[in-house]
């Protein structure tokens, strides 16, 4: 294990001194832990060192964070460079053992370590599963890795009918065409782009991939998905998220030299691939953000909430999309934004500030379904234990979304080449909720033998397209958003979109961001009147917005932000007061 107590003392001891030469140091046993309060993390270090698990690796960092605010501030580096030793400590994990167990001739369970992973399923699924099993396990025998949390995927490929265990044919369905891509493309990638991730940073010069995760997010173009890459070097572990998709927006927005970075926005170092001739390579890696602990003062609450007001005025800016809470990561002291490949460029001005602005964008998600859980769970168990005031909420809050508006106009010459830059650029733009595809779409489009029957069906149901018609595939894809049927129409009738579903993938649409073209996956243009995510280039748009904030925009601000987190902060107040109230 890279640390022990010993190193932790003399650490402890170099930082102590750094911050008071008048400590002084005996080596009287048990003496410095009477002194400075720190007897929980040494305890929690002595248990890391007789059992090296995930378990007590968190349970040192939560000592840490128990710590009162004081003596983590004045003894910060030590404890800092304990917390980046112990964070790296690559903790064995034993591979998953997945088993089938069967109740009668069809209906199967599947068993690991004596947990069910779902069920009871069919046996023609059942087969599937197991036969998933042991090809995932020969791509990692073939290449001398892991598959991380493998008892998690089989679980959800289990109960989620979206992974594709239709039939028994694991190399005709979504997930032979995902094992192909990561034979024949991730792993030769990676290795090819090793020394790319090392020189920008990503990686150590030792590292050495030990282990894939497969995430369980959605498949698109011929079984893609994002991958966690699990790399050790020197003994601690390094995680980088494989991205099969461009990540040219990502890195303008939040990468080391982007939007974010000059408007002092938290960024993370992101790492788009190139072809030979510096075209974009359509995939790319990113650092697997770590969160560094977890809040446990209203200190720390009131960092991540100034945190959040900034990321929503480079929200306003940039024309963010999709900032649900899946997409948003809560860090000890701030908040960051990722997976920002929806980005679109638009920003929907409206007078009525309970619609449109930050909502269309989904913060409102990201706030109650995503900061407020996150908290939540923290105050219940007993992690958070206390919150800052709502005054100073509503004032740190705006001062920081001040501050983000205010340079747009002190540094917007320095903007202005991002600006370009993203409108070079293709993203992904998502017209029709996902979950409709997953659960309508792609099934439906099962019962057709060709692109002609498929637009035949489409274009009917255009025709008599009335709100509520659960047996309308046209109404059932608009949902609640305000496309006109047409439109919608129109979008599911091309042949990328058609081979799409029938592969189970969900369809991949593009924009062209400089432009008001939308694509499907084969390149093919789309007619989208009326689609509110397509209206100027981005360039045009940031432009007006950098030069020319609405009259009404901080109205929208305090309604849309900062009313919605005093409302987390009334329900979290409840969380911890209940647990103050009934610590066990």
């Amino acid at each position: 294990m890279p640390v022990s107590i010993d190193a932790f003392k003399t650490a402890f001891k170099k930082g102590a001194k750094a911050k008071n030469d008048k400590i002084r140091w005996t080596d009287k046993e048990k003496w410095w832990q009477t002194q400075t309060s720190l007897k929980g993390v040494v305890t929690a270090l002595d248990a890391l060192d007789k059992d090296l698990s995930k378990k007590n690796v968190q349970a040192v960092l939560d000592a840490i964070d128990r710590l009162p605010e004081k003596k983590r501030l004045r003894y910060a580096e030590p404890l800092a460079e304990l917390r980046r030793e112990v964070s790296s400590i690559a903790v064995p994990t034993t591979p998953a053992v997945v088993d089938r167990q069967k109740i009668n001739d069809d209906a199967f369970v599947f068993m690991s370590g004596g947990k069910a992973l779902g069920g009871p399923i069919t046996k023609t699924r059942a087969d599937f599963v197991e036969s998933l099993n042991g090809k995932l396990g020969e791509l990692a025998k073939t290449h001398g890795f892991q598959i991380d949390d493998l008892d998690g995927l089989i679980e959800s490929v289990v109960k989620d009918a979206k992974m594709g265990a239709t039939s028994s044919d694991v190399d005709a369905s979504v997930w032979g065409e995902a094992l192909k891509h990561v034979n024949d493309t991730v792993i030769p990638g990676i290795a090819k782009d090793l020394a790319n991730m090392k020189s920008t940073g990503l990686l150590g010069d030792g590292a050495v991939l030990k282990g894939v995760k497969f995430t369980g997010s959605d498949f698109h173009k011929g079984g893609k998905q994002v991958l966690i890459l699990r790399f050790e070097e020197d003994g601690r572990t390094k995680k980088v998220v494989y991205k099969p998709s461009s990540l040219k927006v990502d890195a303008t927005l939040f990468g080391k030299d982007s939007v974010g970075a000059r408007l002092g926005v938290q960024t993370y170092n992101i790492v788009p691939m190139e072809t030979e001739d510096h075209e974009d390579a359509g995939y790319g890696y990113m650092e697997f953000v770590d969160t560094g602990g977890h809040p446990s003062t209203g200190a720390d609450v009131l960092k991540i909430y100034e945190s959040l007001a900034a990321n929503m005025a480079l929200s306003y800016y940039v024309g963010l999309e999709d900032v649900h809470e899946e997409n948003i990561i809560v860090k000890k002291d701030g908040l960051q934004v990722i997976d920002m490949e929806a980005t679109t460029g638009v920003f929907n001005e409206k007078d009525d500030e309970k619609s449109g602005g930050f909502i269309d964008q989904l913060w409102n998600k990201a706030i109650w379904q995503g900061l407020r859980v996150e908290l939540q769970k923290l105050a219940g168990d007993g992690k958070l234990t206390s919150l800052p005031k709502d005054k100073d909420v509503e004032k740190r809050m705006l001062a920081s979304f001040k501050a983000v508006i205010d340079k747009l106009g002190t540094v917007g010459t320095d903007l202005k080449p991002l600006e370009d830059v993203l409108a070079q650029q293709t993203t992904r733009t998502v017209p029709i909720p996902t979950n409709v595809f997953q659960k309508e779409l792609i099934p439906e489009a099962g019962n057709y033998a060709s692109l002609g029957e498929w637009k035949k069906r489409i274009k009917t149901d255009v025709d008599r397209a009335q709100p509520n018609d659960d047996t309308n595939v046209v109404v059932k894809a608009k949902a609640t958003t305000s496309t006109p049927y047409a439109t919608i129409g129109n979008l599911l009738s091309t042949q990328g979109v058609f081979d799409a579903l029938k592969r189970g993938d969900v369809p991949y649409y593009t924009r062209q961001l400089g432009s008001t073209t939308v694509e499907d996956e084969k390149g093919e243009a789309i007619d989208v009147p009326g689609y509110v995510k397509v209206v100027d280039p981005i360039d045009v748009a940031m432009t007006k917005r950098r030069t020319k904030q609405p009259k009404n925009l901080y109205k929208v601000f305090k309604v849309q932000g900062i009313d919605r987190v005093l409302e987390v902060q009334a329900d979290v107040a409840q969380w911890i007061a209940a647990k103050k109230n009934n610590p066990n």
